[in-house]
């Protein structure tokens, strides 16, 4: 995207004729496992995003050989035929497949969760959200770049009316799955604060930022959360769904 971007304001020779402004939407959690106040800043780190890059496609491809391998398809078919050897060949041989999609889908996980936490994230999102702030900072170096960092992001406040939310992400499965009793419980401290942002104020935001000018070459960054001067707990939760 910013390379399509640099192209779109660049002459025939290569060279920008128009500084852009590119607002990057990240998340407030790059922060890792930091504590404390984190300032709208840059996070300060050494992570070679690239070498990373390399690393996570060579893990891919390590994982997916060792799911090929006999010793792995053998266990897989054995439980696949364990369910649908009245079934077929063909449905045992497509379930095996699935079983082996899903083991390598589980694999890689694992391996990027472990590899986030050995760094100082919590997992691989957070991780490679932090990354690509590096990303943006260094390709869109002769730009004007803004990044923005909100929370978890939920139903709006007031904008186009109170309560509204497309689809179901973040939080709001396990909220509502809380209120409908499907959920009896929620594992988490009763005074630990859950940072949620509605969406309107979410959308305000980035368009006031739209309208900044900041420095080229030096980004510019937003943090939009809730938790420090209205923090919701999961205690708040409780008492409000219940």
């Amino acid at each position: 995207l910013l390379t399509r971007l640099r192209e779109a304001c660049s002459d025939e020779d290569g060279t920008l004729v128009k500084v852009p402004h590119y607002v990057h939407i990240s998340t407030a959690y790059t922060a890792g496992r930091r504590r404390g106040a984190i300032p709208e800043a840059a996070h300060v780190h050494d992570i070679d995003y690239d070498a990373e890059t390399r690393a996570a496609l060579a893990m891919k491809e390590h994982v997916e050989a060792r799911s090929r391998s006999s010793e792995q398809l053998t266990i897989l078919r054995k439980q696949a035929e364990a369910l649908h050897r009245q079934a077929g060949y063909l449905t045992t041989s497509h379930d095996t497949e699935r079983r082996r999609q899903e083991w390598v889908k589980q694999e890689l996980v694992k391996a990027g969760t472990e590899r986030a936490r050995s760094l100082g994230w919590t997992d691989v999102y957070t991780f490679a959200k932090a990354l690509a702030e590096r990303v943006v900072a260094d390709l869109g170096r002769d730009f004007q770049i803004s990044v923005v960092r909100p929370a978890i992001v939920e139903s709006s406040l007031i904008h186009p009316y109170a309560g509204w939310i497309e689809g179901f992400k973040m939080a709001d499965p396990i909220i509502l799955a809380y209120g409908r009793g499907q959920l009896p419980d929620v594992p988490a401290s009763p005074d630990a604060v859950i940072d949620i942002i509605p969406c309107d104020f979410v959308v305000n935001a980035i368009v006031a930022v739209c309208a900044t000018q900041p420095t080229v070459g030096e980004p510019e960054f937003y943090h939009l959360n809730s938790g420090a001067r209205n923090p919701l707990t999961f205690r708040g939760i409780y008492e409000h769904v219940r």
